[in-house]
């Protein structure tokens, strides 16, 4: 499932559980479909569309927070 920005309506599909990896990673787990954040094609470019796929632990599923 794509990943689209919609206002906040308290869902559990809005709700991402953070599990850390190690390192500074994280996977992002969608509380409604226990599927991970993925960046499709392992792109990282800015307005690169996200994706809702099964956990596979690919660095494309791996995020890391930023100041």
């Amino acid at each position: 499932a794509v990943v689209i920005q919609w206002p906040w309506h308290d869902g559990a599909n809005q709700i991402w559980k953070v599990v850390s990896k190690g390192n500074g990673l994280y996977e992002l787990l969608n509380q409604n479909s226990g599927l991970a954040l993925t960046a499709p094609g392992f792109s990282t470019s800015n307005g690169t569309r996200l994706d809702q796929e099964t956990v596979t632990g690919a660095d494309n599923q791996l995020w890391s927070f930023a100041n």
